[in-house]
């Protein structure tokens, strides 16, 4: 895999400006990038067909569950090293990461020399440098609140399931006979309530407070 010495790296990040800022700091470190992927099924059908040494992927890619992407990956190159770079600070997802097949989970606002740590080191055992974040973590906790699911209307709760069903809001307006810019005002107000955003904090969420 590796390339005249070099390293090979795979990078998933649904923001072309992080597959480039990646890309840019581990050429200098003597990696070579083998491919930017910006979604599950081009990473997925990248890795049915060729590998690489290291894969730095995000959990919110697309509207997949990217720790079952990430499974599939390493059950078809089990000895490939899986890094997940994320904002999600949250101890279920590491945990979900460790039960994937991942190597390292790092957050976003690490510095690059912890990115580069976790991409060179040689141990097998698991790391993240989530414990040395955890106090300085800006990023809003899971509500523990059971009141804040009485917060939400029968039509926001509605909402967030069909989010986690990968709809968009077009299609979510469809199903509700609303219009678009009704549901978009919707899910803004849904994330002032509950204070969270992105895909996997919504699914969290949604388990948590028992919404189908």
């Amino acid at each position: 895999m590796s390339t005249k010495g070099k390293k090979t790296v795979v990078l998933c990040d649904d923001h072309p400006i992080i597959n480039d800022a990646l890309e840019g700091m581990l050429q200098q470190h003597a990696f070579e990038v083998r491919r930017k992927c910006t979604d599950s099924t081009s990473l997925l059908a990248y890795y049915k067909s060729a590998s690489s040494d290291i894969l730095i992927c995000d959990l919110n890619i697309d509207h997949t569950d990217t720790f079952q992407v990430l499974k599939s990956i390493h059950s078809i190159h089990p000895k490939l090293k899986i890094i997940v770079f994320t904002a999600y600070g949250e101890e279920v997802f590491i945990k979900k990461a460790q039960q994937s097949g991942v190597s390292a989970y790092i957050l976003k606002d690490s510095s690059y020399d912890e990115i580069l740590e976790a991409v060179k080191r040689e141990e097998t055992a698991f790391y993240t440098n989530f414990i040395s974040h955890k106090t300085k973590s800006k990023s809003p906790s899971l509500p523990q609140n059971e009141v804040v699911k009485f917060r939400l209307s029968e039509r926001e709760k509605s909402i967030i399931s069909l989010v986690l069903k990968g709809k968009t809001s077009e299609q979510i307006g469809q199903l509700l006979f609303i219009s678009k810019l009704t549901v978009d005002t919707h899910r803004k107000n849904i994330h002032k309530k509950i204070g969270v955003s992105g895909f996997l904090n919504l699914q969290e969420f949604a388990r948590k407070f028992g919404i189908e």
